[in-house]
């Protein structure tokens, strides 16, 4: 197995001229070629080297690979760093710390909480965004609302005493609070007003993806009539696929809806994220780390969010034995599933690129090495 290191970029406060050995924009692979940066922009791709470079900053990157920045949709921490309980200081360690490890941008995950300590993360978070600069790592996108409209049935980690029934009213008081940051919404559409409050959130342009739910498989495809394009997790906090009833896990494999994967080994067996990869289009599969604040903890026993979890390894379980998120990076992710398919990082890199930037409806500006593309870029090196 290849193992690979990140190498870390400066800010492009400069017009740049990037040199690799390889680009995987991700629609070609560029052999020995360029990337001309300007005004933190990408001005130019090309499988040419400038002789003669003139005003900018050369970056020669010998025996790397540079990929579009990587971005995670689903994140709840890193490093010691609870989204749930960080300050705007504690989030700039968290966004250095993605970008230590490859990820390049981000959606901030919450859980359900009290409404009212829901309300000053979300403040907190939306602060963050605005005085977020290019050198503080990981670009923070926005905010992936986890809950709190979620099946008790599914809860997983979740508390049941936090969960609250669809409600516009509540979603409103909820973004309000994040300054129109919530980018994405994670509920389960069997409830009680769910359909409403669906079409209610695409009309206000925020996605939706359906998680921790029992909808069977009629009551999936309502919820994509009335707005939903994604799933949470597949096949993790949902009903079990039946061959008579395929419930969510099925439809979701059948849509045309993205649907993300947590690919740590734990969570799913290889041989279901290489069915889930055959069956779904290469556009629609997304990768996600699910993150926790107990990346690079010790193991033994923790407070996560009012629950006692124990970490052992790469595994994080709560009392009764069930997996919490997962404590790996997403570029971990990446290269499990390059592995388990046996197929090169350029037939996979758009699953944690292009593919989450075009769900968020940013595919025009992230994921992709192409003219007028931020220049945000995960660089990794193969160790010797």
């Amino acid at each position: 197995m290849r193992e690979y290191e990140v190498i870390d970029l400066p800010p492009f406060h400069q017009n740049t001229l990037i040199v690799a050995d390889r680009i995987l924009t991700p629609h070609e692979v560029i052999e020995h070629g360029s990337i001309y940066v300007q005004n933190g922009v990408v001005h130019r791709v090309t499988d040419k080297i400038p002789e003669k470079v003139k005003d900018v900053v050369l970056l020669d990157l010998d025996n790397c690979l540079v990929l579009p920045g990587l971005i995670d949709i689903h994140v709840h921490g890193m490093a010691g760093v609870d989204i749930m309980s960080a300050e705007e200081d504690d989030l700039m360690v968290m966004q250095k710390e993605l970008a230590r490890k490859g990820t390049r941008a981000f959606l901030a995950t919450t859980v359900p909480a009290p409404l009212p300590e829901l309300k000053r993360v979300l403040a907190v978070i939306a602060r963050r965004i605005k005085r977020q600069k290019p050198e503080d790592g990981a670009a923070l996108l926005g905010i992936h609302l986890e809950g709190p409209f979620l099946n008790p049935e599914r809860r997983g980690i979740h508390r049941a005493e936090y969960l609250l029934p669809p409600d516009k009213q509540v979603f409103e008081e909820l973004q309000d609070a994040a300054e129109g940051n919530i980018k994405l919404v994670t509920l389960a559409p069997e409830l009680p007003g769910a359909l409403s409050l669906i079409e209610y959130l695409r009309r206000r342009g925020v996605q939706v993806s359906v998680g921790h739910s029992r909808a069977s498989y009629e009551e999936f495809w309502k919820s994509i009539e009335a707005g939903v394009e994604g799933v949470t997790h597949l096949f993790n906090a949902m009903g079990l696929f039946h061959h008579r009833h395929p419930g969510l896990a099925g439809a979701a494999l059948e849509a045309e809806v993205y649907a993300d994967l947590i690919a740590d080994r734990l969570h799913l067996h290889p041989a279901v994220i290489r069915l889930a990869c055959r069956l779904k289009k290469e556009e629609k599969v997304i990768l996600i780390s699910d993150g926790l604040p107990l990346t690079d903890s010790p193991d033994g026993r923790y407070l996560l969010w009012g629950r006692e979890v124990t970490k052992t390894g790469t595994q994080v379980t709560d009392s009764n034995g069930n997996l919490v998120g997962s404590v790996k990076s997403l570029l971990e992710m990446l290269l499990n599933v390059s592995r388990y398919l046996e197929k090169p990082l350029e037939q996979v890199v758009s699953y944690a690129t292009l593919n989450p930037a075009r769900f968020l409806g940013l595919g025009d500006q992230w994921g992709s090495i192409t003219p007028h593309s931020i220049a945000s870029f995960t660089v990794i090196k193969e160790k010797s």
